[in-house]
């Protein structure tokens, strides 16, 4: 029987076993702000939707802060297409920050 809900729907939904250290673990880095956050819940905006890789997945989680405290309220299936939506989002905002920084220093780049 698992302990909390998020780790019956990581078993259920992902097919992993997630330890009460993986949880930790999972909310140490949301604390950290090694997460992309997607959006408040709609029925309570201290409610908040994550992605965050862990152990090279990337998990869809729902979870509350607090002050310091992170709390993991569940974890839902993942959205391939929304994830690498985001995931294009960031690399095309890594490659704008390198062409301006490339401009700033005075290089001419040609854009396809």
């Amino acid at each position: 029987m698992f302990k909390t809900h998020a780790q019956e729907r990581a078993m259920q939904r992902y097919n992993k076993e997630l330890t009460d250290t993986d949880l930790e673990s999972i909310k140490k880095a949301i604390r950290n702000n090694q997460h992309t956050f997607l959006y408040n819940a709609k029925d309570d905006d201290t409610k908040k939707f994550c992605y965050l890789k862990y152990n090279h997945i990337p998990y869809k989680i729902l979870y509350k802060i607090s002050k310091k405290k992170c709390r993991i309220i569940t974890i839902y299936p993942l959205d391939v297409d929304e994830y690498n939506n985001i995931e294009d989002e960031k690399k095309q905002k890594k490659i704008q920050s390198a062409i301006n920084l490339l401009e700033q220093n005075g290089y001419k780049v040609t854009r396809e």
